[in-house]
């Protein structure tokens, strides 16, 4: 981000959050998304990371013109040069545990992933 002269706002809550996604799988997540930012944003960009410790949410927004097709919303495309294939990878991996992926267009674009609820056996 400090290379490309954007601002990054990040916010997480005070406690941890249980979620039904391995640590690599939610490095995946992450690192997919801020790269779709980086990718699909001008230089200088800002954007947000998010944590949302009540709905266990994973939120990334940018400052962007917001998502360029409605097209990207399907698998495997993008409305753009891009196969759109990161986002289907965030898609597998929400799947596999049960989360939600949303998209939003709202001054920028937003993605969040809110996670299942992570049960522990008594």
């Amino acid at each position: 981000a400090a290379a490309q002269n954007r601002e990054v706002t990040v916010r997480l809550p005070s406690g941890s959050i249980m979620v039904g996604v391995g640590r690599k799988d939610l490095i995946t997540v992450i690192d997919t998304l801020v790269q779709n930012v980086f990718r699909h944003t001008p230089l200088g960009t800002p954007f947000t990371i998010g944590v949302e410790q009540g709905n266990r949410s994973l939120t990334i927004s940018d400052s962007g013109d917001g998502f360029a097709s409605p097209s990207m919303l399907r698998r495997g495309k993008s409305g753009t040069e891009s196969s759109g294939l990161g986002l289907d990878i965030v898609r597998r991996i929400a799947g596999a545990s049960n989360a939600e992926v949303r998209f939003f267009n709202d001054d920028g674009a937003t993605i969040q992933v809110q996670f299942a609820e992570v049960v522990m056996p008594q």
